[in-house]
């Protein structure tokens, strides 16, 4: 799972991760080990170039989205804490091969018309 960004505890058990596997884009969560939510977003399938990616998430409330397409999401699951930030690269070692052209962090669930929007 490439990753852009990986926000965690310090541990591979605790976290939130946004970014590409293989040619799709994702958001997987995950707490004590146990994944809690993984969203493709709809139209995320055979990225070439750059793409905008976008994700949101509170307790039984996930979604992402891509290029401005139709949210994926996901109702059920719970939201590990984070104190650290990783940018391109993941616990596991993966890393992306590519850049990082800019990130943008709100302190609140985007709406999915916002999470579209962002992407468009």
């Amino acid at each position: 799972f490439p990753v852009t960004i990986d926000a965690y505890d310090g541990t591979n058990s605790n976290f939130i991760r946004i970014g590409r596997s293989a040619s799709t884009g994702r958001l997987r969560v995950f707490t004590g080990g146990v994944e809690q939510a993984d969203v493709l977003p709809v139209n995320a399938a055979g990225w070439v170039g750059a793409v905008k990616l976008a994700a949101s998430y509170k307790a039984n409330d996930f979604a992402a989205s891509a290029s401005g397409g139709t949210v994926g999401t996901d109702t059920s699951g719970t939201v590990p804490a984070s104190t650290q930030l990783r940018l391109g690269t993941s616990g596991a070692g993966d890393t992306i091969n590519g850049h990082i052209r800019s990130i943008r962090f709100f302190p609140t669930r985007l709406s999915n018309a916002q999470l579209q929007a962002l992407t468009a």
